[in-house]
């Protein structure tokens, strides 16, 4: 039985107590005795952190894909515009030489 810590202020405390088996295990190993919880409350924790860095990761992703869509959507818009701009720019150029013929010839 002894007395086991990370840091020299809580070497007195409850949670620092361990108990050694030497020899008659073969090996030298060191337990503690009760710790109150912290290390379950140690993995919950990690694992709540590592659940949250999970959908963190999801909800970007999710994002990334969404930006990209929108960025394509748009570009195909963008596209037809353009597209029914050159049509109305090519029949506008047909209507103005029809107009000036027109003219030339007294119509």
């Amino acid at each position: 039985l002894g007395y086991e810590s990370s840091s020299l202020g809580e070497l007195g405390k409850w949670s620092s107590r361990t108990f050694l088996l030497g020899p008659v295990a073969g090996t030298i190993l060191s337990l503690p005795l009760f710790d109150g919880g912290q290390r379950k409350a140690g993995i919950a924790q990690a694992r709540a952190a590592y659940e949250e860095s999970v959908a963190n990761y999801r909800q970007t992703v999710l994002n990334a894909f969404r930006e990209v869509e929108n960025g394509l959507s748009d570009q195909r818009i963008l596209d037809q515009q353009i597209q029914a701009q050159s049509q109305a720019l090519s029949s506008s150029r047909h209507a103005n030489q029809l107009s000036h013929l027109r003219y030339r010839e007294g119509a």
